[in-house]
């Protein structure tokens, strides 16, 4: 366990899925959204919740020593602008969903959980619906994590529940000789997330306080109905939760009655954030998660370092290029898909794109994807009156850069190298109307991937050179 809590530990997280960071990225860019509004979309995720509470309670912001749960009065100590730094810099589901079994699912049953969670709390009078909705949430981070960064081993997990019938905890038990609630309180705890939220990952383990047990039976019970209701409805680990432990430490025996308001109430909540993300309520199946099992163990293990996938680079350039002409283009959003594409298909572990100053004399990180993108996107704020080679070679001469540290030593003056510390890189020049408008930069820990990809990566500068000139002409027009 210990092994796989470091391994947890320096990972990104949990991701968020695509559509719902697109949301909260558009969201922070209205004005007229409030904390509370944001929150509403942050709430939809359990990627990107965690990543706003994890952040909101490190030392860099919460110098008080009081964790925050409240997802709105995180937003309002972060700001939108670093919200949307955050996000800018996460890695999708969509992007895990070949190698792990059953991601997108798992996240869509921490949705489910949290709203059923949520609906019992206000049955039974817990005076923070809200806070319970959170718990529930993370109910099943460890599974989800498990399932990220370990996706072979957990489809096995799935096969043995399904060979031997065995609940979850037995088959993980097996396979990994811990189960997964033995590993959501560390990680919650290395993340400084509330007691409360690190308490329930852990199925309610150490509760001590009638508050606190009221919380962790509302957690499990959420969790428990969720399972009975659309995973397990005819495999191994089925129990449908009868009672449930009220704020003043009694048993509540819940009715027929109880169950269908808390559950019919769960899927009014629930049901517009799931068809948007295309995602049915039956979609968490077991039977479903069995079959990507199969899929995943049937497929060639998954390298150290991620293979460059050029058909799913081009199928992705195809997909995100045809949204230039559409009607809801947003400049945005459209590059920052194509920034994912890049870390997406494994070409490189991160990449940023710049902006020139409108006096030309910088250039700024305004979008990254990627694991610490964020910190490559702070990072990225050069002049250039200093004579950086790097970046007089790609802005000034306009050179596509493939750069090898090992054995090109032309740029190791470079402030970018200085900051970013890259084994690997590359940087594009985007020229709009025959000017430098920007640059598209990447790297990567391995060696670069051959250069078959670089027609691809140039047919993706085009399309942001496209998209920044097609910005650029609305604003004339406006004008």
């Amino acid at each position: 366990m210990q092994a796989c809590l470091k391994r947890l530990l320096r990972g990104e997280g949990v991701p968020p899925f695509g559509q719902n960071a697109r949301d909260l990225m558009d969201s922070t860019e209205d004005p007229e959204s409030g904390s509370r509004q944001l929150a509403r979309v942050v709430l939809r995720d359990l990627g990107l919740t965690s990543q706003v509470l994890r952040v909101v309670n490190s030392s860099y912001y919460n110098r008080s020593g009081r964790r925050i749960i409240s997802v709105s009065h995180a937003i309002s100590m972060l700001g939108r602008d670093t919200v949307r730094t955050l996000v800018a810099g996460l890695r999708f589901v969509e992007t895990y969903a070949r190698r792990s079994p059953g991601l997108r699912e798992l996240m869509t049953y921490s949705l489910l959980s949290a709203a059923h969670v949520q609906q019992a709390a206000i049955a039974v009078g817990y005076a923070r619906p809200e806070e319970a909705y959170i718990c529930g949430l993370f109910r099943n981070l460890g599974e989800v994590l498990m399932a990220r960064y370990y996706g072979l081993e957990y489809a096995d997990v799935l096969l043995l529940m399904q060979q031997d019938g065995v609940p979850l905890r037995v088959a993980a038990r097996r396979i990994f000789e811990f189960d997964f609630d033995e590993i959501g309180p560390g990680i919650a705890e290395f993340w400084n997330l509330p007691d409360q939220v690190r308490m329930c990952t852990g199925g309610g383990r150490g509760a001590l306080s009638a508050d606190q047990r009221c919380l962790a039976s509302l957690t499990n019970f959420g969790y428990e109905l969720t399972a009975s209701l659309y995973r397990y409805k005819d495999g191994p680990g089925h129990r449908v939760p009868k009672t449930i432990i009220t704020p003043t430490g009694r048993r509540y025996n819940l009715t027929p009655l109880d169950l269908d308001r808390i559950t019919d109430r769960a899927i009014i909540d629930t049901r517009r954030t799931l068809n948007v993300l295309q995602m049915p309520a039956a979609a968490v199946a077991f039977e479903a998660q069995v079959e990507q099992a199969r899929a995943v163990l049937g497929a060639p293990p998954e390298p150290g370092v991620m293979a460059c996938d050029l058909d799913e680079v081009q199928a992705a350039l195809e997909i995100t290029g045809a949204r230039l002409d559409s009607a809801d283009f947003e400049v945005g959003s459209f590059i920052h898909d194509l920034l994912e594409v890049l870390t997406g298909s494994g070409s490189f572990d991160r990449s940023v794109f710049a902006l020139m100053s409108e006096d030309g004399h910088s250039v700024r990180g305004r979008l990254a994807a990627g694991p610490d993108a964020g910190v490559a996107l702070a990072a990225f704020q050069f002049s250039l009156e200093q004579g950086d080679p790097l970046l007089h070679a790609c802005i000034e001469r306009r050179q596509d850069l493939w750069i090898n540290r090992e054995i090109d030593p032309r740029f190791e003056a470079s402030r970018v190298f200085a900051a970013l510390e890259p084994e690997h890189a590359a940087a594009f020049p985007i020229v709009v109307d025959g000017v430098v408008a920007g640059v598209l930069y990447a790297d990567r820990k391995s060696s670069l991937p051959d250069s078959e990809l670089r027609d691809a990566v140039d047919r993706m500068r085009r399309l942001i050179a496209l998209a920044l000139g097609k910005t650029r002409s609305s604003a004339r027009m406006a004008r």
